[in-house]
């Protein structure tokens, strides 16, 4: 009787540890589709600020380009106003957030996550961190006082013509990364929820 009653305690015991792990491990896939939710929906948002300018800057790059040639092949000045017809909106650029990444990051979700989509997710962001630096280093060149000079604007075109043209480089490499990110985090959240 002893034997049995030791018995009923070990399945006991058992079943309990088998059902708080099994617990854990939902709990832990809900954090993980969570998480993978709030970065699709910050990809997807970053994506649509990025195909929206990518047009712009395109044609601000082609604009420059022109200015830039004739810098080269003639040497001729470029005026302000010419600057102001090349890029009439300035170098608009979209902020793309990171946000959703950090906070998976410092919550700890991302360690739920497959390591195979943890590191494609970290790569895209590093990517998006990339564009950010490019961005960064217009308002740089726009605002250092040595790179602005009224009679001539040469130096200045060729300049923002490179940074627009290595700009758009990087819009139209971002926008590709996106759709087959969001298609691997919809497989994993539809993996996680089976």
């Amino acid at each position: 009787m002893l034997i049995a009653e030791a018995v009923l305690i070990m399945i006991s015991v058992v079943l309990g540890l088998m059902a708080n792990e099994w617990r854990v491990s939902r709990d832990n896939e809900k954090e993980a589709v969570n998480a993978l939710a709030f970065i699709r929906e910050e990809l997807e948002t970053n994506r649509e600020r990025i195909e929206e300018i990518l047009p712009y800057h395109e044609q601000i790059t082609d604009s420059l380009s022109v200015l830039m040639n004739r810098v080269f092949t003639t040497g001729a000045p470029v005026s302000t106003m010419e600057m102001f017809k090349a890029m009439p909106g300035g170098f608009s650029t979209p902020l793309v957030s990171r946000n959703s990444w950090e906070l998976v990051n410092q919550t700890g979700a991302i360690n739920h996550v497959d390591f195979n989509l943890a590191i494609s997710l970290s790569r895209l962001y590093d990517l998006q961190a990339f564009y950010q630096k490019k961005i960064d280093l217009i308002g740089q060149n726009v605002y250092v006082a040595g790179n602005i000079n009224p009679q001539d604007q040469g130096a200045a075109v060729i300049a923002f013509g490179l940074l627009a043209n290595d700009i758009a480089i990087q819009e139209r490499r971002l926008i590709k990364q996106y759709p087959p990110m969001v298609a691997k985090l919809d497989s994993a959240m539809t993996n996680y929820t089976k």
